[in-house]
């Protein structure tokens, strides 16, 4: 029998406007042990979603009532767990990069082999059943507990598995990654992850000291050392023993601070400031930084031995411009986040397209100023784009609007969808129709004749000129 990851039988909804073409499918399911509900319309398939468990959504692209991306995307803001398998007829594959970009697990061609299926199914539901289990160790019930990295995307999900291999090993670990991509989360979920998650997690912010106070804030002093030590102060290595070192902007230390790091990286030895006494203790160190340390070695800056101590495991945090797909999921979190008990806020339309048009050079951290911004401002239920603004005009908004987001709410065909998106690649390639076609996947004559079809025009370079010419 398939199980889901709790010994149950795995539920899986099919929602297909022909049902016709999946009775067989649905039956071969069944013999093989999963629960399988089949639903003709998206109205049927969200009234499910909301009153089911189910694990995973095998979702085509024609329904007779919704469109079917607009719905992915209301399922996903509902149950952000559920797999989604999005289906389509080989003649409309052009819509599977925006289901993939509203969290679509993969996408599959029709007509498609039971075995290739099968064989999908298997791998949502152990790449969903891995995410519970990782959710589960690093004991994060609530979303809001501060370690939890969200994201569907798959440079989040390979973060989740990288963390959860190297959590328990004693080897020091560099997280590389611009401000803002969340490096302290990933310490936390190191931490949180392992078996040291009962000990303490001690931070040190390697940026915010001179090297004096840095020196006497990691290993600590005592009384009498220099003036102004009247007591005796543990420092944070002796604080963090058994537990883990949080190290951060570590490519803003001091030379000298670095020097002494080393030595304590390789014997876990260090003398408080002003005593002889050696002391010893075990700590697992991670450090992070925005910088190129390879370049900073080369320019003299950082020490080459640290930083091949250091970076025995490194991790990079993605760029949210990577992972513009998780853009809704994480909106959605900090508004749950950020909204006051007994209030109800919501974001309008506006909001979304300029929260999709937004390049984030401020990452994740940035949206979620954005958004508590958004919920401080606003008056009523509603945020506007107005109120995530503030009082500043961005100046890094893209000239072409991700699809994934594009006017979702309205009730859009598939030739609608297909005109955007070869209009948008089009505008990428800057009117280049051999790339285009290279980009889309289909020959140079079906562009052509999809651009007559639709009329396409290009707007480049302050001209008006058909494309087809």
């Amino acid at each position: 029998m398939k199980k889901n990851g709790f010994n149950q039988p795995a539920d899986i909804l099919v929602a297909i406007g022909e049902p016709s073409l999946f009775d067989s499918y649905c039956q071969q399911l069944v013999e093989l042990g999963y629960h399988v509900m089949l639903v003709s319309s998206g109205e049927l398939a969200l009234k499910y979603v909301a009153g089911h468990p189910i694990q995973l959504l095998i979702l085509d692209a024609v329904l007779p009532d919704r469109n079917s991306l607009q719905l992915l995307r209301e399922v996903k803001e509902q149950s952000p767990l559920v797999e989604v398998i999005f289906t389509c007829k080989e003649d409309a594959t052009l819509l599977s990069p925006h289901a993939l970009y509203l969290g679509a697990f993969t996408t599959l061609s029709r007509p498609f082999s039971f075995p290739q299926l099968e064989e999908a199914i298997n791998r949502a539901l152990g790449n969903r059943s891995r995410l519970e289990k990782m959710c589960r160790q690093l004991a994060l019930g609530s979303m809001c507990s501060g370690c939890f990295i969200i994201g569907r995307h798959s440079l989040i999900r390979n973060l989740h598995q990288f963390i959860h291999c190297v959590a328990n090993s004693e080897a020091t670990v560099l997280i590389y990654g611009e401000s803002g991509t969340g490096k302290d989360l990933v310490a936390k979920a190191l931490h949180q992850c392992s078996y040291r998650k009962d000990q303490p997690f001690q931070v040190l912010n390697s940026a915010a000291l001179p090297p004096e106070l840095l020196e006497s804030e990691l290993f600590g002093y005592e009384r009498g050392a220099f003036t102004g030590a009247v007591t005796t102060r543990i420092g944070l290595v002796e604080e963090a023993a058994g537990g883990t070192l949080f190290l951060d902007e570590i490519g803003e230390m001091d030379l000298s601070i670095q020097a002494k790091l080393l030595r304590f990286l390789e014997n876990g030895e260090f003398r408080r400031i002003g005593s002889n006494i050696l002391r010893k203790v075990k700590v697992r160190v991670v450090a992070a930084t925005n910088r190129d340390l390879q370049q900073a070695v080369s320019e003299g800056k950082f020490r080459e031995d640290l930083y091949y101590r250091l970076s025995i495991v490194t991790i990079q945090t993605p760029p949210l411009r990577e992972h513009p797909c998780d853009i809704p999921l994480l909106a959605q979190h900090f508004l749950h986040l950020y909204t006051p008990l007994g209030k109800e806020k919501r974001l309008a339309e506006d909001a979304w397209q300029f929260l999709d048009a937004y390049e984030y050079p401020g990452n994740v951290r940035e949206l979620s100023n954005m958004i508590e911004r958004g919920i401080l401002l606003s008056e009523g239920e509603l945020i506007h784009a107005e109120h995530l603004q503030g009082y500043h005009d961005y100046p890094t908004l893209k000239t072409i609007p991700r699809i994934g987001m594009m006017s979702l709410d309205q009730d859009l065909t598939l030739a609608t969808m297909e005109r955007h998106h070869i209009q948008c690649v089009l505008q990428l390639v800057e009117g280049n129709k051999t790339q285009a076609a290279q980009q889309l996947g289909i020959s140079i004559s079906t562009l052509y004749r999809k651009i007559e079809e639709y009329q396409i025009s290009d707007t480049s370079n302050g001209t008006h000129e058909t494309l087809s010419n």
